[in-house]
């Protein structure tokens, strides 16, 4: 004789499902892709590979993204997005704070903060992965879609970075930027080589003293005086 369930447990089954709905065919699909992409390559995984992991099929990435391209960029957004958001409301403040010309290291603690949480977020790993193999070596169009995630925040900073720094040059104050850009990824991706190195970390990961560490040591790069004009 079968035996009934009781009661309060089907309540139990029941709020649990509501507090943690199933994902989406599109979340699978975008969960799969992040980690297919950060273990195995982004141009060397397959959409069919993808759609057997994710337990959908070739149309379901049709009908959600389009496209293989799309999917990448996506993967890439939905992460990065969030970030800039706050990298721009942390901007935006601190201006209002200053007058509208913020002192160097506000600028690059808006620039750093937001992308180092993601560091100490479990759920990022895969995606810090991702971010590593973008900037080691990617195919062009790999390349061209992270550009395309930042090309807007970028500006953004480098107008801040020139009121906060007049006497730098636009062109200087790209190529800092694009150091400091640098310097930020490498902490973000480092993990056991910033640890060989002797990195400060809780864990591994790098806490709220090598942030510091890293916008000092930004801000001192970027006051440093220019030794030339341009740069080619």
């Amino acid at each position: 004789m079968a035996t009934r369930e009781p009661i309060h447990s089907s309540r139990r089954t029941r709020a649990a499902s509501k507090a943690h709905p199933p994902a989406t065919t599109r979340e699978r699909l975008l969960d799969v892709s992040e980690r297919l992409f950060a273990e195995k390559g982004i141009e060397t995984t397959s959409l069919r590979t993808i759609t057997r992991e994710a337990g959908a099929n070739l149309a379901a990435v049709n009908y959600h993204f389009g496209s293989k391209t799309a999917l990448v960029t996506e993967v890439f957004a939905r992460r990065i997005q969030p970030i800039n958001e706050d990298r721009l409301r942390r901007l935006e403040e601190a201006e209002a704070e200053s007058g509208g010309t913020p002192r160097i290291e506000r600028i690059l603690e808006a620039l750093i903060v937001p992308a180092l949480v993601l560091v100490r977020d479990p759920g990022g790993r895969h995606f810090r992965r991702l971010m590593g193999r973008a900037h080691s070596g990617s195919s062009q169009e790999v390349q061209q879609i992270l550009l395309s995630q930042f090309e807007r925040l970028g500006r953004r900073f480098c107008e801040a970075i020139e009121r906060a720094l007049p006497q730098l040059t636009p062109d200087e104050i790209t190529w800092r930027f694009k150091f400091s850009i640098g310097a930020m990824a490498f902490v973000m991706v480092g993990g056991p080589p910033l640890r060989a190195a002797g990195a400060r970390s809780r864990g591994n990961e790098p806490d709220e003293t090598v942030t510091a560490d890293l916008v000092a040591f930004l801000a001192a790069g970027f006051r440093a005086p220019i030794t030339r004009e341009g740069r080619s």
